[in-house]
């Protein structure tokens, strides 16, 4: 994969210049973990990046995945993965503007261990992609994302990328539990973690952040996403910061930010800042959220007196790793009972929960629910992700949910997605065996209702419980019968389970699972 380029002049540096449909600026570029020696989600994007990236998980990175933002929503008909996966349908999938799209149009070999995966992009237009890692039996081993790459018309896209500067960030207040508030997360190319006041303690006036660079920059401005962008919801419930002064040494500079939409806003600085080595950045004026007392800021980015975007690299904090979860931080969990049915008939539906919390402090649950007859057609991915933090022998999970259902004909793709809500859950994560039996009876017909709608009232029909790969896993006549059994098979698995108000399952890594239906 190769574009014509010449070298052209900019300021006093020559930078390759390449022929290509059009250009976008890449605003954020990230991946949700990293292992040691991996290049950056913003090497992959360009066209001379000779390293790779591949998860940092404990495991081959189930739900593990690299996203690229742009500044603004480009016509881009074709976006494209240069994996060592000769078969990128088994080993991931990919998202554009947030919705799922269909398997890869072709896929080639390029050379050596090196396969291009080309997608084609609903509507033509793109603003954001994911890549996500899938469930697999057995896993992947030394799985590597080579290049990211997208298309106009055939002609590459030349991309805008920013630069990242090594730097530490400070803050005068950070609301509970500070590993979910923390002013890293203003760096971290994720919209959904943001750097929050302590509301308890302030109003958010008078409190800062400062940033300090190991290297002196020279700024113009920056660049803010105001509020806490997890979600419309959030946005609206919590404070946003309606006026700030950026200072370094002698030289201040004021600004308004808007508070009434999402997004992204610049600011340029009436008073440039030259060869400065820190920055400190304090409110002067809040809006109130709806609900909530406390004022955020998702993202930040400075802008340098050449227009380039600059990322702060900071070092972040981790939470409190407890006992009780030490085993599963950092690898996925996904369910062992998949489906149900009538005696030995195919079941009807099947569904498959994939649990991963990273070392980072962050969480993401996904539940795929979907009939047999919709299989080829449509599918419908539940997902939670957001905070953890360990509460003695249980975690607290707090984010986001939401619902993608994807449709797809002979000829078009359609997303229906059901809004982002806030939710909060104490999770209590335990083996099978450290169960009381009448608690391991109770999850039994939890997960029993879940994958068999008619469970209630049956009496005089034998059903058959199935895990991944269709593995008959119990099987009775009436629920009390099939419950029973289903709690004798788990005790032989011993699973974790994962107990709360809004969820219940038992689950294993899913390397050793797999993802459930058909082949893995």
């Amino acid at each position: 994969m190769r574009t014509s380029c010449v070298l052209a002049a900019v300021g006093l540096l020559l930078v390759p210049a390449c022929r290509a449909a059009s250009s976008a600026k890449v605003i954020a570029a990230a991946a949700t973990s990293s292992s040691p020696g991996a290049a950056t989600a913003i090497c992959l994007l360009k066209t001379d990046c000779t390293g790779w990236w591949s998860p940092g998980s404990l495991d081959s990175g189930a739900n593990e995945g690299i996203y690229v933002q742009l500044e603004s929503t480009i016509d881009a008909d074709v976006v494209e993965f240069t994996t060592n996966a000769k078969d990128a349908t088994r080993n991931f999938n990919v998202s554009v503007n947030g919705a799922l799209v269909a398997a890869p149009a072709t896929t080639r070999p390029i050379s050596g261990d090196e396969y291009v995966a080309r997608y084609t992009v609903p509507g033509g237009h793109v603003k954001s992609v994911f890549l996500r890692l899938s469930v697999l039996l057995g896993g992947r081993r030394n799985f590597r994302v080579f290049a990211v790459r997208f298309f106009e018309k055939g002609s590459p896209i030349s991309l805008i990328l920013p630069v990242l500067v090594p730097a530490s960030v400070t803050a005068s207040s950070v609301l509970e539990p500070k590993v979910a508030y923390q002013p890293a997360n203003l760096f971290d190319s994720r919209y959904d973690f943001a750097w929050s006041t302590n509301g308890q303690a302030t109003s958010g006036k008078g409190e800062w952040i400062e940033i300090k660079f190991d290297q002196p920059q020279d700024l113009s401005g920056i660049v803010v996403w105001n509020g806490y962008q997890r979600s419309e919801e959030h946005f609206k419930a919590n404070g946003r910061v309606a006026k700030m002064t950026a200072t370094a040494g002698d030289v201040s500079n004021n600004f308004v930010l808007g508070v009434s939409r999402m997004g992204s806003q610049q600011v340029t600085f009436a008073q440039p800042m030259k060869s400065t080595s820190s920055v400190k950045l304090t409110i002067d004026d809040v809006t109130p959220g709806a609900k909530y007392p406390d004022v955020l800021l998702s993202e930040l980015r400075f802008v340098d007196s050449h227009g380039q975007v600059l990322i702060p690299q900071v070092k972040g904090v981790a939470p409190d790793v407890n006992a009780a979860i030490s085993e599963i931080v950092d690898q996925s969990l996904s369910s062992v009972v998949c489906a149900a049915a009538q005696g030995d008939a195919d079941p009807e539906s099947e569904f498959q929960r994939s649990l991963r919390l990273r070392r980072d402090g962050s969480f993401v649950i996904y539940n795929n629910d979907v009939t047999y007859e919709e299989r080829q057609t449509k599918n419908n991915d539940q997902v939670l992700e957001g905070n953890w933090e360990s509460r003695g022998s249980e975690i607290r999970i707090f984010g986001q949910r939401y619902t993608d259902t994807i449709v797809s004909s002979d000829y078009s793709q359609a997303t229906r997605r059901v809004p982002p809500s806030i939710f909060q859950s104490d999770l209590t994560i335990a083996r099978f065996h450290d169960l009381s039996l009448a608690e391991q009876t109770q999850l039994a017909s939890l997960i029993l209702s879940r994958v068999y709608r008619e469970s209630k009232g049956v009496s005089n029909q034998v059903v058959t419980i199935y895990g991944p790969g269709y593995e008959r896993l119990a099987q009775g006549t009436g629920e009390k019968a099939l419950v029973a059994s289903l709690v004798n098979r788990l005790g032989g698995l011993n699973p974790w389970t994962l107990r709360s108000p809004i969820l219940a399952d038992a689950m294993l890594p899913s390397d050793d699972v797999g993802s459930c239906g058909g082949s893995n």
